[in-house]
């Protein structure tokens, strides 16, 4: 699948679901640009780096709901209220499947809500979603 240009940024404060991520693309035979991040407020100064050259600008951001320091839902409020950021794609990746974080995660026009539980047969469905993404 044609995602390897593909930049995307990875919001979770577990390393374990970090490693597992990026053996699961592997895995896949696909190798993204997967910029990882280990709480929200280290993706968010990423994505607004101002004395950086550049700031990060993936096609997609897949973010955990629940991390110490600043949550998930605070992060997609943060992204909704930057008009440069605002545009920017989001799956939620996350242990919760709380139907009020559901809830809550779709009012903030995310594109997708993917439980941590069910990232293993979802996850090939993920990667061909993203793989339009890149068309």
């Amino acid at each position: 699948m044609p995602i390897n240009n593909l930049t995307i940024l990875h919001v979770d404060d577990d390393d374990i679901d970090r490693m597992m991520l990026r053996r699961s693309f592997k895995r896949a035979g696909v190798t993204p640009t997967l910029v990882q991040a280990e709480d929200a407020q280290v993706a968010l100064d990423m994505l607004q780096a101002e004395d950086a050259e550049e700031p990060i600008r993936p096609c997609v951001i897949l973010l955990d709901v629940h991390m110490p320091r600043m949550n998930g839902f605070e992060v997609l409020r943060e992204l909704l209220a930057n008009p440069e950021l605002k545009s920017l794609t989001v799956f939620i990746l996350t242990t919760s499947s709380q139907p009020r974080d559901v809830r809550m995660a779709y009012e903030y026009n995310i594109a997708g809500f993917i439980p941590k539980d069910d990232a293993g047969p979802e996850f090939e469905g993920l990667i061909k979603l993203l793989a339009q993404y890149q068309s």
